[in-house]
């Protein structure tokens, strides 16, 4: 299920997680493993078709390069937004610390937006979609080590193949090969001829 971001920050530092505590919390309680996407814009983080400040360093220390005790580059809201979620919502987090739950409740998969080759849900370019998934890979592998994280869900209706282009985006980028490229999983929305 979508994990929106304009739903629990519509205001800067004003975090309500009350709707999806609930979820996370009836879904696991039925043993359901929960793939959380990531995705949406509040309003005071639009900067045209781009996310405010997704270019800027992943990092405080003017770096994209996640080492343990690194704080978010407060100028980066997505990268603190991802942060904040997985904080909250990994086994072990913040949720899973106020209700009293032990082992792997919580969520450890974590897609990257939906259907970012659909303008519906996506309107920047190839380019900001592939740096808006290094900044969450890179986020939330830091915060937890062990999650999974999914390229967003891409539904082929059109000739751009995402896929092919966000990896030529990565081979030219020094730091890919170390973070996997960035994703460990890909999904696809099969809807018509596979």
């Amino acid at each position: 299920w979508p994990l929106y971001w304009n739903w629990v920050e519509a205001e800067p530092g004003e975090w309500d997680w009350e709707d999806y505590d609930r979820l996370v919390e009836d879904d696991t309680a039925q043993g359901l493993q929960i793939n959380a996407v990531l995705l949406g814009r509040p309003e005071w983080a639009a900067d045209g078709d781009r996310l405010t400040g997704m270019h800027l360093p992943i990092f405080e220390d003017g770096s994209d390069t996640p080492r343990p005790g690194k704080a978010i580059n407060p100028d980066n809201p997505w990268a603190n937004f991802v942060y904040q979620a997985v904080l909250r919502y990994q086994p072990g987090g913040e949720l899973a610390e106020e209700r009293g739950w032990e082992g792997d409740r919580g969520i450890r998969v974590w897609e990257v937006w939906n259907e970012p080759d659909f303008n519906l849900f996506w309107s920047g370019s190839i380019g900001d979609y592939a740096r808006l998934l290094k900044i969450s890979y890179l986020v939330i592998k830091l915060a937890d080590p062990e999650a999974q994280v999914m390229f967003g869900g891409l539904l082929y209706n059109s000739n751009d193949n995402w896929l092919a282009r966000v990896l030529a985006i990565y081979l030219a980028d020094p730091m890919s090969a170390e973070y996997g490229y960035f994703f460990d999983i890909v999904a696809v929305h099969s809807y018509s001829y596979a």
